[in-house]
Formats: C-alpha cells, sequence, structure tokens
C-alpha cells in the first residue's frame, strides 16, 4: 500500500502522485482550519496524518463524493460515503485515511481546537453539545449527521472556492465559520442526550457476550444481523455493540472482520486452498474486497500468502 503524510500545522497543498488529486488545506487567523480533497488514487494508498500535540480538535466533515475509510487514533474506523455529514472529536494521537485503489474521495472539513470553541461560547449549550466539547480523557468520536440544504450549499460553496487573498479569503473563512456552526447545531438538535459512559458488564450480559463471541470464532462467516438476535434479543443492538466494545476492547464488527480473516489465513496456510475459495469460506463474495482487507490485515496479500506455503 502506497504511504503518503502530512504534517499537522502545514499550510497548502499536497500534490497526490500520478495525477490522482489534490489535498488543500488552509489556516485562518480566526484559529479555524479548512481541508478539501479531490482523490481518485490509482492504488491503494493510505494518508497518514500525524499528531497533534497541541490540543484536541472538534470538526465538521461533508463528503462531496466519498468512498475511503478513516482510522481514528484509537482504532475506530468510519466509513466516508457521498452525501453524508459527521462531527469528530479527535484527541489520540494522529489518524489515517485509507483510500482503495479506483476510489474517488470529494470532501470539505472545517476544524477547530476545542479550547478555541469553548472560549468563543458564552451560552448554555445542548446537552449532548456540551458533553462533546467539554468531556474530559482522550476520547474519539465520528458521528453521522443528517444533511440539510444549507449545509450542502456552505461545503460547494467551499469546495469551489479559488482564490486565497483579498474578499474572497474573507468570503471564505467566513463560510468555514458558518459550516463548523451548522454542523454543531445540528448535532446539539439531533442529540438530546449526553454522551454516554461505557455501560457496566456484568451477570447474564458477560454470558450473553460469551456466547456470541464464541458463535463467531466457530463461524466466523455467520451473518452478525443473526447473531445478535438469536443471542442478544434480551439487549438492544446499539447497547450490545458497546458492551461488546466494553468487554473485550474491540467493536464487534471488527472482531468478526478479524476472526474471517484469520480463517482465511488458516485456510491458506494449512489446507493449500486457492484465494477464491478461502474468500468464498469466508463470506467473503467480491474477491477484491477480500484482498484489500487481507492486505490491510496481515501487510501481505492473500496470494502471497499462499505462494509461500505451496510455492505457486
Amino acid at each position: 500500500m502506497r504511504q503518503l503524510a502530512w504534517q499537522v500545522g502545514s499550510d497548502g497543498d499536497m500534490i497526490l502522485p500520478g495525477g490522482a488529486g489534490r489535498m488543500k488545506f488552509r489556516y485562518y487567523p480566526s484559529g479555524i482550519s479548512l481541508a478539501m480533497s479531490a482523490i481518485q488514487m490509482d492504488e491503494d494508498t493510505q494518508i497518514n496524518f500525524a499528531a497533534d500535540p497541541t490540543g484536541c480538535q472538534v470538526s465538521a466533515q461533508y463528503f462531496i463524493v466519498g468512498d475511503s475509510e478513516i482510522h481514528l487514533g484509537n482504532g475506530e474506523i468510519r466509513r466516508w460515503l457521498s452525501d453524508t455529514a459527521m462531527v469528530i472529536r479527535s484527541d489520540t494521537p494522529g489518524f489515517h485515511l485509507k483510500i482503495g485503489a479506483g476510489q474517488v474521495l470529494r470532501h470539505v472539513c472545517i476544524s477547530m481546537y476545542r479550547d478555541n470553541i469553548q472560549s468563543r461560547i458564552k451560552s448554555v449549550l445542548p446537552p449532548s453539545l456540551e458533553a462533546l466539547i467539554q468531556r474530559e480523557g482522550p476520547v474519539d468520536v465520528g458521528i453521522s449527521l443528517r444533511v440539510t440544504e444549507q449545509l450542502k450549499y456552505l461545503a460547494n460553496e467551499l469546495y469551489n472556492s479559488e482564490t486565497d487573498s483579498g474578499l474572497d479569503s474573507i468570503r471564505s473563512e467566513t463560510n468555514a465559520i458558518r459550516f463548523l456552526i451548522e454542523v454543531l447545531d445540528l448535532y446539539g438538535q439531533d442529540n438530546v442526550e449526553e454522551l454516554p459512559q461505557a455501560p457496566t458488564v456484568s451477570g447474564l450480559r458477560k454470558e450473553i457476550l460469551a456466547a456470541i463471541k464464541g458463535r463467531i470464532d466457530q463461524a466466523p462467516s455467520i451473518d452478525l444481523a443473526e447473531v445478535i438476535s438469536e443471542d442478544g434479543n434480551r439487549i438492544s443492538t446499539g447497547l450490545l455493540r458497546q458492551l461488546f466494545q466494553t468487554e473485550y476492547g474491540i467493536s464487534l464488527a471488527t472482531y468478526q472482520r478479524s476472526a474471517r480473516l484469520n480463517a482465511a489465513r488458516n485456510l491458506l496456510e494449512n489446507d493449500g486452498v486457492h484465494v477464491k475459495e478461502a474468500a468464498f469460506a469466508c463470506g467473503y463474495s467480491h474477491i477484491g474486497n477480500f484482498t484489500r482487507a487481507y492486505r490491510n490485515h496481515f501487510g501481505e496479500a492473500p496470494s502471497s500468502t499462499r505462494k509461500r506455503v505451496v510455492g505457486h
């Protein structure tokens, strides 16, 4: 996988290899920053963003066209899709963006340091927004939001802005501030509950989680919705996923993906099956998706694993 890097605080453009596009970064006097991407990769690429030692940021994102993954500093993964918006608060060091071969990304991201936001807000906030900003301790959260026409309009105005001087620069900074306010306002409206503390796991809950984990271990390709409905019907799906994360330190979806890939590796190494057979046996219907997931997980293609074992 091609590796690219961007240092936090660098103003300017990152021109991507092979005419694949660029990422544009601008930092304004108000303390707000703008990032825009126009990317289509010809091979799997990971763009690494260094840790920011100066503090945590809250960012507002809108994906004009998108098909990629952002890996937060705590290991959580968020999918970027077209015509979606997200608010992200990130405290843990660094993150990276993965873009697969042939995937396209066009997006706008507006960020501001939490301390700057706090110093500007003089009124009482909705509980969820207060919790997002005030919550102590390192936290990564990426929360999808409903998309409004105003949000789309501001995103496209920012994306299509060409100059960085004169009145256009002031207009761009004003739109960036309006965009961030719109996203935070939507977050405050749509999330009326405070961010919950991690739920406790005990007694019957532990038994249910262990049963689900055991079923995945025995049959990694099993349908996850079926597992949840059969073993976790006494717990809501959202709470069950939270409990699994708390108990095992990994999301339920990530655990199953890891189990599926480990099972595929076992087939390739010990049974000498072909790559396509291993993919289908472990629940992958698309070879390209399997190969990409396998390479990301083990650092080599499945064909390389098989070749190392069987010699051809």
